[in-house]
């Protein structure tokens, strides 16, 4: 008989005192006191630094993907809906499981389960996976997560580094942008080709709202920027070095991107 258990607050609205009892309530259940410390954790937190919580109860926040090509935790609607792996983990769910939360799909949600940095999900694409989950709760709002971002470290940037494409996030680059500097990398996001404004953002709300922040500067020449014109306003995959100490137009981005050999939808 599967004994778990699935929550739905439909149309109710939570107020902050329902939020902390929702946390109380999944942090007290499923797991003996005194076994293992459950700790509050934001999807960022994780995909920036897996190690950090390997093996670790964690409750997270994020958008439930549950289909057949998917079984994952995104950071966002438009990261489910473009299903970009980098931005989410693999959820480790039986089949019982995926049918008792089936009608969550889509929606923001908070769980709790073992997090692990070594379990990447199919074909290894995922920065991590959770297990062991015991219930899932329905947010009516997307929780925003703020975080903290270390722009004064500097490495050297050693043309070595460029030999193999590292497929990353955004948020990795912003989060951690000292350990990718100097290096080739891969990286998924909101396309835009405006004046002072060549740069690839987390999501096109971030572009929207001049979140600068939230993305990284592209550095092209106005015939580069004329050839990727019709890719303006998409969402796209962009190959080139990092470099984390420049940081754009008016310093106003979380990092370059340069030496770009391809951009493409």
């Amino acid at each position: 008989m599967n004994t778990y258990r699935s929550h739905a607050c439909g149309s109710c609205q939570l107020r902050p005192a329902a939020v902390v009892f929702l946390l109380l309530a999944l942090g007290a259940c499923g797991y003996a006191p005194g076994h293992d410390e459950v700790r509050w954790a934001s999807l960022i937190q994780l995909i920036a630094d897996p190690e950090n919580y390997d093996r670790q109860v964690v409750t997270v926040a994020g958008v439930l993907r549950l289909d057949s090509e998917a079984t994952t935790l995104y950071f966002s609607e438009a990261d489910a809906r473009y299903g970009i792996p980098a931005n989410g983990v693999w959820l480790r769910l039986d089949a019982g499981q995926k049918e008792d939360f089936r009608f969550l799909a889509g929606r923001f949600v908070m769980l709790k389960g073992r997090f692990s940095a070594r379990h990447h999900g199919p074909s290894d694409l995922y920065r991590g996976s959770i297990g062991e989950i015991e219930d899932i709760m329905h947010l009516p709002t997307d929780p925003r997560f703020q975080h903290s971002m270390d722009t004064n470290k500097e490495i050297c940037c050693d043309a070595s580094d460029r030999d193999e494409p590292q497929h990353v996030s955004l948020l990795q680059l912003i989060t951690a942008p000292e350990t990718f500097g100097g290096k080739t990398v891969v990286v998924v996001g909101f396309l835009s080709l405006e004046f002072e404004g060549t740069a690839l953002f987390l999501h096109e709300v971030d572009f929207a709202n001049g979140l600068t922040k939230n993305g990284v500067w592209l550095s092209l020449e106005a015939g580069s920027i004329e050839e990727y014109r019709v890719l303006d306003g998409k969402y796209v995959i962009v190959e080139g070095r990092f470099d984390q100490r420049f940081k754009g137009h008016l310093n106003l981005f979380s990092g370059t991107v340069t030496d770009i050999t391809r951009i493409e939808s």
